[in-house]
């Protein structure tokens, strides 16, 4: 037999095992088959394995391994992970600020000056701000699956900065600053002539810019994809966590003496967070300076 009708019989083998050929076929098959030894081989190779299929019996998988396997393969989610603990979580630790903070202020300044009710509101903002922080540094990466702004750091920088905003404070408050130079004779040239309000200006935005700067240097090298707008986003989230703090140093003094403080608190946040993040990148990777520029 030739070597087409070799292959002819490999066409007819599926219909003619399954009991589908014509009687044509059927018995053209059979005389190939039996002239063929080669064939011969591979029809009884496909009939051997045509009734093991027909005698296949299904098993059914013991309870204690199906448990077992899913056991094994099912992602069980941390405690931690979970939306309502990291809400708890937030809530404590946002308490926690807002007290940790206030005990920190009352030794470098009087809090007396206010009235109960607008400790607590202030309170309650600084506990609802550390709070929002702490949860965009938990699930930030899931509210921009690509990662462009670094939500995460920018929650992460914004409570770094807070907190060394505060051992700051608590070292040296601005107002003890401002209060040394304008004691001191040799500061009394630079500061002499410079009234209460623009001090604070001055002495308000260093710092905010000192602290901001030096945390997001530090965290700049992870924001390549935009790291002026997440600089950006992390002056913002960290004059918002400061503005409290501002607000209960500024309890004996004038509303212009307080604002200027705030501008200057703004002006330093905004400018020290995408300078920082901005300044790492462009040192760090020559590629992403290439594409900054």
């Amino acid at each position: 037999m030739s070597q087409t009708k070799c292959d002819d019989i490999l066409t007819l083998l599926p219909p003619v095992l399954a009991g589908q050929a014509d009687a044509i076929q059927q018995a053209a098959f059979e005389l190939h088959v039996q002239a063929c030894g080669r064939c011969a081989q591979i029809v009884q190779a496909h009939r051997s394995l045509w009734q093991q299929i027909e005698r296949w019996t299904d098993e059914l998988v013991p309870a204690e391994l199906d448990l077992a396997v899913r056991a094994a393969t099912v992602k069980r989610p941390v405690l931690w992970q979970q939306p309502v603990v990291q809400v708890a979580l937030a809530l404590g630790f946002g308490t926690l600020v807002c007290v940790a903070g206030t005990l920190l202020l009352s030794g470098s300044t009087s809090l007396r000056v206010f009235h109960p009710a607008t400790l607590l509101f202030w309170g309650a903002v600084w506990a609802g701000l550390s709070a929002f922080a702490f949860l965009l540094f938990f699930r930030g990466d899931e509210l921009e699956p690509a990662q462009d702004l670094g939500l995460r750091l920018v929650g992460l920088g914004g409570l770094l900065t807070l907190g060394l905003s505060l051992a700051v404070t608590r070292t040296c408050s601005v107002g003890r600053l401002i209060s040394y130079c304008e004691m001191q004779p040799w500061t009394r040239a630079v500061f002499g002539d410079l009234d209460t309000a623009t001090n604070y200006f001055v002495f308000g935005g260093l710092y905010a810019l000192l602290p901001l700067f030096c945390v997001s240097f530090f965290l700049g090298g992870r924001l390549r994809r935009s790291p002026v707008i997440s600089g950006l986003l992390m002056g913002t989230l960290f004059l918002a966590l400061s503005l409290p703090g501002i607000v209960l140093q500024c309890g004996a003094f004038s509303f212009g003496v307080a604002m200027s403080w705030i501008v200057g608190a703004a002006l330093g946040s905004l400018v020290a967070g995408p300078v920082g993040a901005w300044l790492r990148v462009r040192l760090a990777s020559p590629k992403a300076a290439e594409r900054l520029a």
